[in-house]
């Protein structure tokens, strides 16, 4: 079954810890909000730090170092 949504969260040690999941090198990913709503992307609240959005285009994402 493919994925529907980009799952997202709210909590930096959340994104770490589900990161880890699959090994140990993680990069994270910071999703600029404002920017896929700009875009018309709604985004939906899934849980206490968990959202959904259909896509995440690239000019919205900043590579943190």
């Amino acid at each position: 079954m493919k994925r529907q949504f980009v799952h997202l969260t709210t909590s930096r040690s959340e994104a770490l810890e589900t990161g880890r999941r699959r090994g140990r090198n993680v990069v994270l990913l910071i999703i600029d909000a404002d920017c896929l709503r700009r875009k018309g992307l709604k985004i939906y609240r899934a849980g206490k730090n968990v959202r959904l959005v259909e896509k995440v285009p690239p000019d919205c994402i900043i590579l943190e170092a």
